[in-house]
C-alpha cells in the first residue's frame, strides 16, 4: 500500500514513452519492450559485430542485444541511462 502511494505521488515512467509503468513494468512499459529492435546476433555463428572487431582484436564470440539507430529507442534508453541516471 505504501508502494502505491509513492508511486501516486512520484510516478514511474516509461523511458522511451513516458506512460506510467504498471506494477509489473520495470523500465520500459509492454507495448513497447516487444518494438525494441532486437538483433539475434548471438544466435548467427559470424555476425556484424565479430566482423567489425576480428581485424583489430582478437576476439571468440561478439554480439549486440539491440540495434542502435539516431533518435530511435535505443537511443532513448541509453541517454536516459548515461544522463539522466536511470
Amino acid at each position: 500500500m505504501f508502494h502505491d502511494f509513492l508511486n501516486f505521488l512520484h510516478p514511474r515512467l516509461c523511458h522511451t514513452c513516458e506512460a506510467v509503468l504498471l506494477a509489473n513494468e520495470n523500465v520500459v512499459c509492454t507495448k513497447y519492450i516487444h518494438e525494441l529492435p532486437a538483433t539475434n546476433y548471438h544466435l548467427e555463428n559470424e555476425n556484424a559485430v565479430e566482423k567489425v572487431f576480428y581485424p583489430r582484436v582478437k576476439i571468440e564470440n561478439a554480439a549486440i542485444l539491440l540495434l542502435f539507430e539516431k533518435k530511435g529507442m535505443v537511443q532513448q534508453l541509453i541517454h536516459n541511462l548515461k544522463y539522466r541516471g536511470h
